[in-house]
């Protein structure tokens, strides 16, 4: 339930189980802010890193660099779902219906 607290509607939900208004709009601006300052940085260490695996002969420090790849990759996607998040809170994603075969999809995870 959205309540209109200190004449901004929408700011503030009222939970009825604790009686309580929480601060929940701008813990969603929170979050998309600290994903936009995450997100920056993190895809500007992909580059250097990709150059680094197709320049090194060593297996063992490829390894560890496509380790890194793998971690930086993750990273990118918790920041990006956190974005995708704010925008099903603000009714912006919209579903996007495609012909596929369900089965390799799965597969791969």
């Amino acid at each position: 339930m959205t309540a209109r607290v200190g004449g901004y509607s929408g700011l503030y939900r009222f939970n009825p189980g604790t009686g309580k208004i929480k601060n929940y709009q701008l813990k969603i601006k929170f979050l998309t802010n600290l994903s936009h300052e995450l997100r920056t940085p993190v895809s500007l260490v992909t580059g250097p890193i990709d150059k680094l695996i197709g320049q090194e002969r060593n297996n063992e420090k490829k390894s560890q660099l496509s380790l890194v790849r793998r971690n930086v990759n993750r990273i990118l996607n918790l920041v990006n779902q956190l974005l995708d998040f704010k925008k099903l809170e603000e009714n912006e994603l919209n579903l996007n219906l495609a012909d596929g075969d369900l089965v390799p999809a799965v597969q791969c995870i």
